[in-house]
């Protein structure tokens, strides 16, 4: 199961909608909002959610860490939990806009 199957099974096409329009840190994906659900939710979707920040980083010609750095919201990365649920974000809003066709706002 990839990502965009997970979300699938875990979001109905209104919640996918609202992910899009919110965001994760504004709440869209309740179903990871505390950190021991975006955590295991980066642990499971480690290699996939690396290969997206990797192929995002090929095409814009810049290092992986400054796609992290460009994520627009302002939540601080003090440790690596915080660091995994950036990435968990990321994932499910990006998996969210490709699922909705909202290409536009994916990464």
């Amino acid at each position: 199961m990839n990502i965009q199957e997970y979300l699938k099974e875990a979001y109905n096409n209104d919640e996918l909608k609202n992910i899009c329009e919110v965001g994760c840190v504004d709440g869209g994906a309740y179903k990871h909002i505390y950190c021991s659900e975006t955590i295991d939710f980066y642990e499971q979707f480690e290699d996939e959610i690396w290969e997206l920040l990797y192929n995002i980083a090929l095409d814009r010609e810049i290092a992986v860490l400054d796609v992290i750095r460009s994520f627009s919201d302002s939540v601080n990365i003090v440790d690596m939990a915080g660091l995994k649920n950036k990435l968990a974000w990321f994932a499910i809003e990006r998996a969210a806009m490709i699922i909705i066709g909202n290409k536009e706002g994916a990464f």
